[in-house]
């Protein structure tokens, strides 16, 4: 075999020195550039996290608003309900505010039950009253109205208001909320 013969002088040496330490920091240059753009890539992910969960967080946090809001409605709503027990308390509660609306009452007569809602708590029923009275038309109107903001809850099903020799005769449906 025959050896090769590099005569190398040595004013070239330094300069291969050089470049082969160049040549050694290109590369630990390239790999430097690629940790750092995967650092980046990583950083913006890490951005994009950080806000898509602040977002979230008032998301969140509206939501957790809208049901404290609901549970109070709901726990209002519970409230104004009446139980099976009181049915006669509700009678006797519309009977007894008409004296001081000049709500003239006639007739009080309850209808039959009909379902309204299940919950998982309870089940709701309304229960109607069939009124028959005697009033004007405003005294009917400040009735109703202080039937709506009473502690309980009601609501209208039916009215009719017939007009004769000068009478004002009410016919009128309310309906209580009963929790069974």
């Amino acid at each position: 075999m025959r050896k090769i013969n590099l005569n190398l002088n040595k004013d070239y040496l330094p300069f291969l020195i050089i470049i082969l330490i160049l040549i050694v920091e290109i590369f630990i240059l390239f790999f430097a550039v690629k940790y750092l753009f995967n650092l980046n890539k990583k950083i913006l992910t890490i951005k994009k996290t950080i806000e898509t969960t602040k977002k979230e967080k008032t998301l969140l946090d509206s939501y957790k608003l809208k049901i404290e809001s609901l549970k109070k409605e709901l726990d209002l709503l519970n409230n104004k309900s009446i139980s099976y027990n009181e049915e006669a308390n509700l009678i006797s509660f519309i009977s007894s505010e008409s004296k001081n609306f000049n709500f003239d009452i006639e007739k009080i007569a309850p209808l039959g039950k009909t379902k309204y809602t299940n919950t998982s708590d309870n089940k709701f029923s309304y229960i109607p009253l069939n009124i028959e009275a005697t009033c004007n038309f405003h005294n009917l109107v400040g009735f109703l109205r202080f039937l709506e903001n009473s502690q309980y809850f009601f609501e209208v099903s039916e009215l009719n208001i017939n007009y004769t020799e000068g009478i004002e005769k009410i016919n009128i449906t309310i309906c209580g909320l009963l929790k069974e």
